[in-house]
């Protein structure tokens, strides 16, 4: 990303702060502000980005051009997002009416949250689209004790974030069926990791590899709504 922002003329300065990662690492980190950002038909201003070294996972394994996140702030600013299986990335579109029976989002600090559930019980968990798998946490092995002590095997499964690549200690279930809105999506294998590494309240992180189940899924930041299609 570092040249990334050089090739796009933003100034770079350093900053005295860390950001978490998906291991549960915090790393430093530079800054850059763009003046202008266009993202479709929608144009945001003075926008700040976090500038990591290139040479730094994941970045590292994408190709020049593509070494960048889009974070939350903006993705507020665009209100919804509908993405396919295909790849293809609807935005803005009008979002539904509020109806706080429906909504299954939330934000918990800076963290997006979705509640789902297992076996008939409500969890939380985060929600990154950043993410290409999902990650169960410690909160989870003891939520479902039993379900581990049954069906679980000691394993060791690497988690990468920005920069960093950690093995943890984990038990893996051989599948493990979510309900997410109005669709069932499952993980096989799903990884639980015996360390509690994201949001205190959550049983894990959500990732494409469950949100990439239905035909479709829709972030509706108006509604506060999760949505994933069911397949044709």
């Amino acid at each position: 990303m570092n040249r990334r922002a050089k090739r796009l003329g933003l100034a770079i300065h350093d900053a005295d702060g860390t950001l978490g990662t998906g291991t549960g690492v915090r790393v430093g980190f530079r800054t850059a502000v763009a003046p202008e950002v266009v993202v479709g038909k929608n144009r945001f201003q003075n926008v700040s980005f976090a500038v990591f070294r290139d040479d730094q996972e994941p970045w590292s394994d994408l190709p020049i051009g593509r070494r960048g996140l889009i974070g939350i702030p903006l993705i507020l600013g665009l209100r919804s997002l509908r993405w396919t299986q295909d790849g293809s990335v609807e935005i803005g579109m009008r979002s539904a009416s509020t109806d706080h029976r429906r909504s299954n989002l939330f934000f918990d600090e800076d963290h997006l949250v979705v509640a789902a559930r297992v076996d008939q019980k409500q969890i939380f968990a985060t929600l990154d689209t950043g993410a290409q798998t999902t990650d169960l946490y410690d909160a989870f092995a003891k939520e479902f004790e039993g379900l581990i002590a049954q069906a679980g095997k000691k394993d060791a499964t690497e988690v990468r974030g920005v920069g960093h690549a950690e093995t943890f200690d984990s038990i893996t279930l051989p599948e493990l069926k979510f309900n997410i809105g109005q669709l069932d999506a499952m993980l096989r294998p799903a990884h639980v990791l015996l360390k509690q590494i994201g949001a205190k309240r959550c049983v894990g992180n959500f990732g494409m590899d469950l949100l990439k189940q239905g035909r479709a899924f829709k972030i509706d930041l108006g509604a506060m709504t999760l949505t994933l299609e069911p397949n044709p």
